[in-house]
């Protein structure tokens, strides 16, 4: 669930059309935690596309897009108002589990188990059970749910080496948590490649992986697209700081 506290700092960006922010706890908080916003000195910038995952967010998790005065309120009335119940909030859920599943066509390796998963279906995983234990040669994980949902459908091009990568989704605040993602990241020690959307904040997240060999870019805007890798160059892979 997301952290009251942050939701309702998120409410009063979004109440005040603020662009920037000052780094502080709350701002560094959304900004390393979901990847929001860009940091640029002491002070956190927002595009448009992180207000509207901002409202993205506060919505799935049932809060309103505003600031809602709940004192005094009936526990009816604050959650008719968008105030979820305080006893579903700031805890942390799924803890130490990654979703993961195998390319089109292939099977998931794990754990010297070989399994075949039928179209929108994945495994629900406790990373550090399956971290040492990963039967491919790289791990892609990918930034879109609704990629990582219907990969069935998208058509890769590969190269050899790394043409059947375990398919991980890099997760948000309910599915296959970010922390996780990370934690497995490092424990799995695999090379990673990145299929995000190829942006400055895509960009942003994908040189945040450790062991980033390269980008697997769209070619088309619908789910059905093709993707080509793109190969990093040394000189790009410690790079990161220079976009945060």
């Amino acid at each position: 669930m997301l952290d009251a506290k942050l939701a309702e700092y998120m409410q009063r960006i979004l109440e005040q059309g603020k662009l920037s922010v000052t780094a502080g706890k709350s701002s560094l908080e959304i900004h390393d935690q979901y990847a929001l916003g860009r940091r640029i000195g002491k002070t956190i910038h927002f595009t448009d596309r992180d207000q509207e995952e901002m409202r993205r967010m506060l919505s799935a998790n049932g809060y309103a897009l505003i600031p809602v005065m709940k004192e005094g309120m009936a526990r009816s009335d604050r959650l008719a108002a968008g105030v979820p119940n305080e006893k579903s909030g700031g805890g942390a859920v799924k803890t130490g589990r990654v979703s993961v599943k195998a390319m089109p066509g292939e099977r998931l390796h794990l754990s010297g188990k070989v399994l075949a998963l039928p179209p929108f279906c994945h495994i629900d995983a406790c990373w550090s059970e399956i971290a040492n234990s990963v039967g491919h040669s790289a791990i892609m994980v990918v930034e879109n749910y609704e990629v990582f949902d219907k990969l069935h459908l998208v058509r890769f091009s590969l190269p050899a080496a790394f043409s059947s990568p375990l398919v991980v989704y890099r997760g948000d605040r309910h599915e296959s948590r970010q922390d996780n993602v990370r934690a497995f990241l490092d424990a799995a020690a695999l090379p990673v490649l990145a299929c995000v959307d190829i942006d400055p904040q895509g960009l942003q997240i994908a040189l945040s992986f450790p062991r980033l060999i390269g980008l697997v870019a769209r070619q088309g805007d619908e789910i059905s697209f093709s993707s080509n890798i793109l190969l990093l160059p040394a000189s790009l892979k410690g790079c990161r700081r220079s976009i945060v």
